[in-house]
This record gives structure tokens, sequence and C-alpha cells, in this order.
């Protein structure tokens, strides 16, 4: 199973997960606010793959800062979609949104 299978499997009931090899870290916060308080906390995000309820541009920024590998949404945002497909390796959705 790859880290993006793992996030994904364990965002049922989080907002956010993120995994890379072991590591497993999980958020129930609404919007930026997970991943604003990781980075806050110098958290090194390299090479994590993320799984995320809601996808929208600042949230894809905020992935790019924090050189997250691979990304799976639930809903995207077209803006999210486009910085996504533009900084990141791999990035999947379930939804898009305008």
């Amino acid at each position: 199973m790859t880290d993006l299978q793992i996030a994904k499997k364990n965002l049922e009931g989080n907002t956010i997960c993120l995994v890379k090899k072991d590591s497993i870290l999980t958020k129930k916060e609404k919007g930026i606010l997970p991943m604003m308080q990781l980075l806050e906390q110098k958290v090194d995000l390299t090479g994590y793959s993320v799984a995320d309820l809601i996808v929208g541009k600042a949230v894809a920024f905020l992935f790019v800062k924090a050189k997250i590998k691979a990304v799976y949404a639930k809903v995207i945002s077209r803006q999210g979609l486009k910085i996504l497909n533009q900084y990141i390796q791999y990035s999947n959705y379930f939804q898009m949104y305008i």
C-alpha cells in the first residue's frame, strides 16, 4: 500500500491525514488551520503524502511550501488543482467545485 493510499484510508473521521513511511499525522480542525499548525511547529513534511477533505488555493500553496509529495482531495477547487498540477508530483481528487 502506498503512502497516499494509507492517507486516504485514514482520512475517515479526520479532515486531513499526512503519511510518510511509518509516520501518520491526522487532524480534525477545518480549513487551513491543520497545515498552519504543522508549519508553525516546524514539522518537516517533506515527502509526505496527504489526503484532505477540501483543498482550495490557500492550502494548495501550503502543500507546496511544505514540499508535500502527493495529494488526494475529496473536493478541490479549480485554482487548487491548478497549483497542485504545477508543483506537486501527483494529485488526485474525487470532486471538483468552482
